[in-house]
């Protein structure tokens, strides 16, 4: 009996032959057998009916909530005549039948799962266990790194180049770990220091630095496709901001600076709800608590155009969850899959049935049938719902909205108090106007329909207000100069009790977080990915691609302390499985996008395509022995970086020789193969905060809500002013101002900052004449310009020392005797023929060196 769940003990199950064959003989067998059966599925034998059909199998024995028959006849589907459908003890015949085991008196084989993904997909190069293969022993140099680089240079007849100076060098480290460029103090302290480790010092101290996150953070953020507004953001003018979005923002910053392990790093962001007890807590939730239901915003961040506002729109469920389902697999596999949404991918090995098992671990969390957000929030005195989770217990939050709610309508009372003395002032001017205005015989009657709202007004009594009412109109203004004494007394008590209302309203802070919402939902394959034609049911699972079988892609739910379906945390523990096909991927992913941000292009040059279709490695054994080494050192992704920016291949110019390079361009003319360094163009958001460190100006505050931006008049998005709580907030990293989906701060625009849709793995670099304008026209430049002539000038004043100091704080050297005299020519320029000041002159000087190529890029 341990075999049939779904009956009663001791009952028997129904057979085929008497019992269902009878009922789909009424209803299916008409359509469904014979030489061409519909969608190639006869149900008029047994045998005919676990073959299956156009769909795959339709019946799983034991399993009738995996049965794409029973959910056919279950909602209806199946017949497809309206006036035909099954009765309810028909299909409650046909779920017993399936869970009862599939009994039937003719003998009949179950066929073997057909499998989708051939041994040769198997063998594509990305799907590998990771492999360890030394390079040559007649390959030189000091790191492993580079004996992998050389060992590839030595095949094509080359070298690198040599060594960037330490200037250069300096000023690289800096901008690539903290996206600013050093002090010259900072440029001191290591020029003057010849230890022998001086170099390797500087990068663990600038690891060390809470600035690395600010700048790395960034990095991820593209790739989860962060964004602190709501919906596509398609509109400039209007800007709908996700309460506590931030907070997730402040998590990846967070993670990269303390260097958590980037399995934990994916684990928690996937499943961090699954991975702690915050349900049952009493009371405030602990910050390990909060840290791992705030990473869970890593699922948060499609374009939900879901809020309680737009109403009921199924479509807009479903596309939370495909876009949510692309975040997942090419944030983390480098695979996209958005076409195996409609159909089995054309090129890489990803079936429509593996889409739907990962889309399957959301299910739970973002179920179309059970969407709804639960959690009420006080809102300006409203009561509003939201996905997000409290940052209390459900307990806690239910005694706070209690006392809320009764704070809030001794506010209405207080109100109402108000109102009603403005409301009796309001009626005696009214009636003095009308006495001194209005002949007795309209004046009631006018005074009436002044009284009403529109909507309740007659025909004759719109005339009179259109006609007459603006003579006794009265507005706040007058109300308020026309209390009297004792009026005036009572409202100013009660406007100081309102105030004394307001500061007991609790607020909760939200938790942009994902988490189950209620029962598991069956999910199931969409014909041609559309929500109304659901197929057959498929169970949560991975890429059958990275495991050794489709069936064995299936994954059992994780046992996890809240309780909830532990879906999502067994799609987590797949991924970093040290023993897994998915654990070699996800390792040659990350460590692929680290040595793309730090050598300018990936060993894998598509960084976010992994697949058949994009590029093979250039170097896959040094691929994979990065991938063994995040994994051998406890998955540090800071001990990735480290040992990429101590190889020689990351140290060397990006400047060579006339012959070298013509050689060069000869044997690898897109520097495949790293025998110089490449010049690379500041990110968007290093340019601003470059431009804010030079001048002094940067303002390092770490977390908070992101600082607000409006749109102007002349089309830019610029800072809110208005919304800043203090001057300095305009100063804060990039990475602090708000996120905007369609339309960013225009700077940052200007510069690339991407436009996300769903994610980014790798920024496009676009050199356009937009770019000069803005940095020749814009304010925000031309004022940091100002401020670090301001600098320089209250400490020298002679021309030569103080252009020598912009050069120190813009490019990290001195000026050439060249570069000198033409500074001199413009600074002595613009104070003879302009007429300029001496500090207007220097900030010239400033603002010609952040309009150069070399303060744009790093060498």
């Amino acid at each position: 009996m341990l075999s049939m769940p779904a009956l009663v003990c001791g009952q028997t199950p129904p057979v085929f032959e008497t019992d269902v064959l009878p009922i789909l003989e009424t209803n299916c067998v008409s359509c469904h057998s014979g030489d061409a059966p519909k969608s190639e599925l006869d149900l008029s034998d047994i045998q005919s009916l676990v073959n299956g059909g156009l769909t795959g199998l339709v019946v799983s024995k034991g399993e009738s909530q995996q049965s794409f028959l029973f959910h056919l006849v279950k909602r209806g589907d199946m017949p497809p005549q309206p006036d035909k459908q099954l009765s309810a003890e028909d299909v409650k015949v046909i779920k017993d039948w399936i869970d009862g085991g599939l009994a039937a008196t003719s003998k009949y084989t179950v066929p073997e799962l057909k499998e989708s993904i051939t041994a040769e997909q198997r063998q594509h190069w990305a799907f590998q266990p990771l492999t360890l293969v030394h390079p040559d022993s007649k390959s030189t140099g000091d790191t492993i790194i580079d004996r992998y680089v050389n060992e590839q240079l030595d095949r094509i007849g080359f070298v690198q180049s040599e060594a960037a100076d330490q200037r250069t060098l300096l000023r690289r480290i800096y901008l690539d770990l903290l996206g600013v460029p050093p002090t010259p103090d900072e440029q001191r302290e290591f020029l003057d220091d010849d230890h022998p480790a001086a170099y390797e010092q500087l990068v663990d101290r600038l690891l060390s630095s809470n600035q690395f996150g600010m700048r790395w953070g960034r990095y991820w953020l593209d790739v989860a496709g962060y964004a602190d507004t709501v919906g596509f953001d398609h509109i400039p003018t209007l800007i709908i901001v996700a309460n506590g979005k931030w907070k997730y923002r402040d998590y990846v910053i967070s993670a990269f600076n303390r260097d958590l392990p980037y399995n934990e790093f994916v684990r928690q962001q996937l499943a961090g709800d699954e991975l702690v007890q915050w349900k049952d807590i009493d009371g405030y939730f602990t910050p390990e608590i909060t840290d791992h239901l705030v990473a869970t915003g890593f699922l948060r961040t499609a374009r939900d155009q879901t809020h309680e506002s737009v109403g009921v729109i199924t479509e807009n469920y479903y596309n939370v969850l495909h876009d949510t389902t692309e975040v997942i697999t090419s944030s983390f596999l480098g695979m996209t899959v958005k076409c195996a949404r409609c159909h089995d991918h054309k090129y890489d090995a990803i079936t429509q049935q593996d889409y739907y098992q990962i889309q399957a671990t959301l299910m739970p969390a973002y179920n179309p049938e059970q969407w709804r957000p639960v959690y009420p929030f006080n809102e300006g005195g409203k009561t509003v719902k939201d996905r997000a989770i409290p940052s209390v217990s459900s307990k806690r939050h239910d005694e706070i909205n209690s006392h809320n709610a009764q704070v809030n309508a001794r506010i209405a009372d207080l109100e109402k108090s108000k109102a009603e003395l403005r409301h009796r002032t309001r009626e005696r001017l009214v009636d003095q106007k009308a006495q001194s205005a209005i002949p007795e015989v309209l004046r009631e009657d006018l005074k009436n329909a002044v009284a009403k709202s529109d909507g309740d007004r007659n025909a004759v009594e719109k005339y009179l207000v259109e006609k007459l009412g603006a003579i006794i109109d009265v507005t706040e203004d007058e109300v308020t100069q026309g209390l009297n004494e004792d009026d005036k007394k009572s409202i100013a008590v009660i406007d100081l009790s309102v105030a004394g209302e307001k500061q007991k309203l609790t607020e909760v802070g939200r938790i942009q977080a994902l988490y189950d919402i209620g029962e598991t939902p069956t999910t199931f394959i969409l014909t041609r990915g559309e929500f109304s034609f659901p197929g057959r049911p498929v169970d949560a699972g991975g890429l059958a691609a990275l495991s050794e079988s489709t069936e064995r892609s299936v994954l059992s739910p994780a046992p996890n302390p809240a309780g909830s379906s532990g879906r999502r945390l067994a799609l987590a523990n797949w991924l970093v499985d040290g023993k897994q096909r998915s654990s070699a991927l996800l390792s040659r992913v990350i460590v692929n996008r680290i040595w793309a941000h730090l050598l300018g292009r990936g060993i894998v040059k598509t960084t976010g395509d992994f697949g058949v279709q994009g590029a093979p490695p250039t170097h896959p054994e040094m691929l994979d022995w990065l991938a063994l080494e995040l994994q051998r050192n406890d998955w540090s992704l800071k001990s990735v970086i480290r040992s990429i920016v101590l190889s020689d291949v990351y140290q060397q110019s990006s400047q060579v020789s006339t012959k070298n390079w013509a050689v060069g361009n000869e044997k690898d003319p897109s520097n495949n193969y790293y025998w110089r360094m490449p010049l690379r163009r500041l990110e968007s958001e290093a340019v601003r905060d470059s431009l804010l460190s030079v001048a002094d100006s940067i303002n390092l505050e770490m977390t908070g809500p992101p600082v607000m931006l409006k749109p102007i008049a002349d089309g830019r998005i610029d800072i809110d002013l208005a919304g800043l709580k203090s001057p300095a907030e305009q100063w804060r990293r990039s990475i602090y101002m708000l996120s905007r989906r369609g339309y960013p701060y225009t700077l940052l625009d200007v510069f690339d900052q991407p436009r996300i849709e769903t994610t980014c793995n790798m920024r496009q670099v676009n050199a356009v004449a937009l770019q000069s304008l803005t940095m020749l026209n814009d304010n925000f430049v031309y004022q940091q310009s100002e401020k670090l002539a301001k600098i320089i000038s209250q400490g020298l004043t002679d021309a030569s020392k103080q252009i020598e100091q912009v050069y120190l704080h813009a490019l990290a050297r001195k000026p050439s005797d060249e570069e000198l005299a033409a500074c001199l020519l413009l600074y002595q320029d613009a104070m003879t023929s302009e007429g300029r000041s001496a500090h207007s002159a220097l900030t010239e000087v400033c603002h010609a060196l952040f309009n150069t190529s070399e303060f744009l890029y790093r060498e």
